[in-house]
């Protein structure tokens, strides 16, 4: 599982659906994100027993381009 975080409410399926097609449109050859944001999992997720992991490069930023 990959959790991603921000500091607003996660953009709604239709939303990101949308704008994949238009980066798709512009990037042919970027992967298809059809089906993990079809199936992208809205429910409480338990993490209290899963340890933290950081570093300072946060490869993740780039996934702000798709909710930005």
């Amino acid at each position: 599982m990959i959790l991603v975080a921000g500091e607003g409410a996660a953009p709604s399926k239709e939303f990101l659906q949308e704008r994949w097609r238009e980066l798709r449109r512009r990037a042919p050859g970027a992967p298809d994100l059809t089906t993990p944001i079809r199936d992208r999992l809205d429910a409480d997720v338990r993490t209290e027993d899963v340890p933290v992991l950081t570093d300072d490069y946060a490869p993740t930023d780039a996934l702000l381009l798709l909710f930005g």
